[in-house]
């Protein structure tokens, strides 16, 4: 797969990816521009720190970090699907309807719940960046991860934080209203909050 930074492989392990970053990306088109070489830098980093000190089953497994000349290598455990290819290929029946949203909303909230314990908001939860993982044993058993964590932000979980720079910071159609420069709820300060009024958007948009 790709994403804004470089390409995800898979390993020769049959259960690890591993993220490759252009640690040179910044030095061809957009070398003139010193403000988005650290902002890239910045959710890079931000993202390996938040990996590593994430450690749950329903967040993607954080594996190493490893380097070469051209590349940063953040190696992760290899999950199915994303949430939005689960839901194009599953067609559930009413009788299957309540368990299966009742497990997804568990899953997810376990894994935020376990993310903003450790002072962090995600900041861009939608179903591209909710992974499948099947059981191995088990076809009919399923974990629900949140993965991607380039936008995420640390913070003093005695304070809000700021809403003065979150122009572009998660995805428009699960962005809460209080951090959307664009709507009459924009407010200056945001906090956890945000992170589960995006979650309810996106389950309101895969089960319409």
């Amino acid at each position: 797969g790709t994403g804004g930074f470089g390409f995800v492989y898979k390993t020769a392990d049959p259960n690890v990816v591993v993220k490759k970053i252009w640690t040179t990306l910044c030095h061809t088109d957009i070398s003139h521009d010193n403000s988005i070489l650290r902002d890239k830098e910045t959710s890079v980093f931000r993202e390996i720190q938040t990996l590593a000190s994430c450690q749950h089953e329903n967040v993607v497994k954080f594996i190493a970090v490893g380097s070469s000349r051209k590349h940063l290598h953040i190696y992760m455990e290899l999950c199915d699907m994303n949430l939005s290819n689960y839901h194009k290929k599953n067609k559930f029946a009413i009788n299957q309807f309540i368990c299966e949203v009742h497990e997804e909303i568990r899953h997810i909230f376990q894994g935020l719940k376990c993310i903003h314990s450790k002072n962090i908001i995600h900041r861009d939860i939608k179903p591209e960046n909710v992974l499948v993982k099947y059981d191995i044993n088990n076809k009919q058993k399923k974990t629900f991860k949140i993965t991607d964590f380039g936008l995420a932000k640390f913070i003093n979980p005695d304070k809000k934080l700021m809403s003065t720079n979150t122009e572009g910071v998660g995805t428009p159609w699960y962005r809460a209203p209080e951090i959307d420069v664009s709507t009459e709820f924009y407010d200056k300060f945001y906090d956890f909050s945000v992170d589960v009024f995006a979650t309810a958007a996106m389950f309101f948009s895969l089960y319409d």
